[in-house]
């Protein structure tokens, strides 16, 4: 068994690419009230969001439990991708290193947002993170909802009473 390794997953998502990409980079403090089953919250540790270095710790469910994943974020605008690499949390018990990497694709309606999981495992008894790429799946179908719902609320007419 490798104790490295890489898992990857595609959503596909309703919301276009730049408000997804955004969500994840700029304004990933909202992610609680978007899917409040899986992530308690998301809170700047050091620097700016949105910005290149910048640290976030990340509190969430992971199999019923609670757990937390403070991570580096690196930015890629032009590409709109962008990766966290955990330096201190609950994924470093089992995982020497281990790296959460998005790539959001436009496409005519919506995008397509690649998740990327990097690791290497502490040793060989340790499970492959399935548990940890369905969180980030789930919670994807979550941010959707809630970008769609944000996005039909500010577009929809007001009704004006004279």
């Amino acid at each position: 068994m490798a104790l490295s390794g890489q898992m990857k997953a595609d959503v596909e998502l309703k919301t276009p690419a730049d408000k997804v990409f955004e969500f994840y980079t700029l304004t990933p403090y909202h992610m609680a009230k978007a899917s409040p089953k899986y992530v308690q919250s998301v809170d700047l540790l050091e620097g700016q969001w949105g910005k290149e270095g910048c640290v976030y710790n990340w509190n969430f469910l992971l199999d019923g439990k609670t757990a937390f994943n403070m991570v580096k974020v690196a930015i890629d605008d032009k590409n709109k991708s962008a990766s966290y690499k955990t330096i201190e949390g609950t994924l470093l018990k089992m995982f020497k290193s281990f790296k959460c990497c998005i790539e959001v694709t436009p496409r005519d309606e919506g995008c397509v947002l690649h998740w990327t999981l990097e690791y290497e495992k502490l040793n060989t008894n340790v499970e492959d993170p399935k548990a940890m790429l369905h969180v980030l799946v789930d919670t994807c179908k979550d941010f959707d909802a809630h970008l769609t719902q944000q996005a039909n609320t500010q577009s929809s007419p007001q009704l004006q009473c004279n």
